[in-house]
């Protein structure tokens, strides 16, 4: 929706994931600080007051347009695209040896 995001302050524990074994932090918890405010307990009274501030902040609507510059592709084109490819994919898959190149004689 084009809008910051809020987002509790937990932990997240990777030992059930694929990824448990990576040294890096993971790549949605490096990008929610640039798209949003993380909410702590301590932030409840003030929820009203900090989704106002949140919605109002140009620096985060400029990061958020920053971090959707490097992750999509294609933006509104897409589903063109992926319409085409699997139409091409379907049909090479799908031809009649007929129809292939006709292959070198046997001697």
């Amino acid at each position: 929706f084009q809008k910051p995001v809020l987002y509790a302050d937990t932990s997240f524990d990777t030992a059930p994931y694929d990824a448990w074994w990576l040294d890096e932090e993971k790549w949605v918890f490096k990008i929610l600080p640039r798209i949003g405010r993380r909410l702590d307990p301590g932030d409840l009274p003030r929820l009203k007051e900090i989704v106002g501030e949140t919605l109002r902040s140009p620096a985060l609507k400029q990061s958020l347009e920053q971090v959707r510059a490097e992750a999509w592709v294609n933006p509104g084109e897409s589903a063109r695209l992926i319409a085409d490819y699997l139409i091409k994919k379907r049909d090479s898959l799908t031809e009649s040896p007929s129809e292939e190149a006709p292959s070198a004689p046997l001697s």
